[in-house]
């Protein structure tokens, strides 16, 4: 199913591919996560989503970016600033 960018979007989107490893469990939760992300922005709603991530391993997935059409660099993430901190959260913001 071809997806149509919300009327508001000036940029045209860009597109990678990633592959999610991890038990069946973590990633059909991820999954599930996409699909309400994906849910809001289609009927333009937004809302403050937590997310949990145990960090004994058992919610540990990795990430492989396997393509992109190399239309943007992607920001990159300093994963030890954010191990280092003080702060048990992390603010992420997906739209505007």
């Amino acid at each position: 199913m071809e997806l149509e960018a919300p009327k508001h979007e000036r940029k045209p989107p860009i597109y990678i591919d990633v592959r999610v490893i991890g038990q069946v469990s973590e990633v059909g939760e991820f999954l599930r996560l996409c699909k309400v992300i994906h849910t809001l922005g289609l009927h333009g709603s937004s809302r403050e989503i937590k997310l949990d991530v145990d960090g004994d391993g058992s919610g540990f997935l990795r990430f492989e970016v396997t393509g992109s059409d190399g239309t943007q660099e992607l920001e990159p993430f300093d994963s030890k600033k954010f191990y280092d901190n003080e702060e048990d959260y992390l603010e992420l913001y997906i739209g505007e």
